[in-house]
């Protein structure tokens, strides 16, 4: 498994917090985490993000956020090949809550391991920072799961792979990798 990423979310959090509706508009945030070896510095990443979910978006104190990346931001960085991922984070700024993150987030990597047409998922440690007054808000455990689109061309890759003939579709995302939370595809589709 790939090593959890530190990174810190930017964006006008009071905004966020009170966008409450199904269709709450894109507003601009930065990701930026430690550039990895041989690299140094910080690596930002300009990007746009709204609200999602049903329930957590009526229920929670920090809403479920979809990030939004121009693929030529993420290239050459820890999310390259991501589009439109959802970032799934704090219900609670509290303990007991980021409990349930990451209790959620291993059940994903479970179910990766029962199957390969399954979200691949990356954890953060991520520091939620307002834009507005430059304070950092929290810092908890989250995690990215693919969108929907990549997992779509990962499967079908590996369909390619094991010789399965299916009728053709849409292309969903040009420039997919295999895997675009950076795990290790092995000969069964299992993660590695």
């Amino acid at each position: 498994m790939p090593e959890p990423i530190t990174a810190t979310l930017t964006t006008n959090l009071k905004r966020i917090k009170g966008d409450k509706s199904a269709d709450a508009p894109w507003r601009p945030a930065t990701l930026s985490y430690a550039a990895v070896s041989p690299d140094t510095g910080t690596v930002t990443i300009p990007a746009r993000i709204r609200t999602r979910g049903i329930w957590r978006l009526k229920n929670c104190e920090f809403p479920p956020i979809r990030i939004n990346f121009k693929s030529e931001d993420v290239k050459g960085t820890l999310f390259k090949g991501l589009d439109e991922p959802k970032l799934v984070n704090f219900c609670r700024n509290n303990d007991d809550y980021e409990q349930y993150i990451l209790q959620e987030f291993q059940i994903y990597r479970i179910y990766r391991l029962l199957t390969p047409v399954s979200h691949a998922v990356r954890l953060l440690h991520l520091s939620y920072v307002d834009s507005a007054t430059a304070k950092k808000d929290a810092t908890r455990w989250a995690f990215i799961v693919e969108d929907p689109a990549a997992l779509a061309d990962r499967v079908e890759w590996l369909e390619r792979r094991a010789g399965v003939r299916r009728a053709p579709r849409r292309s969903v995302g040009a420039n997919r990798q295999a895997d675009p939370l950076g795990h290790r595809v092995g000969v069964d589709g299992v993660q590695a």
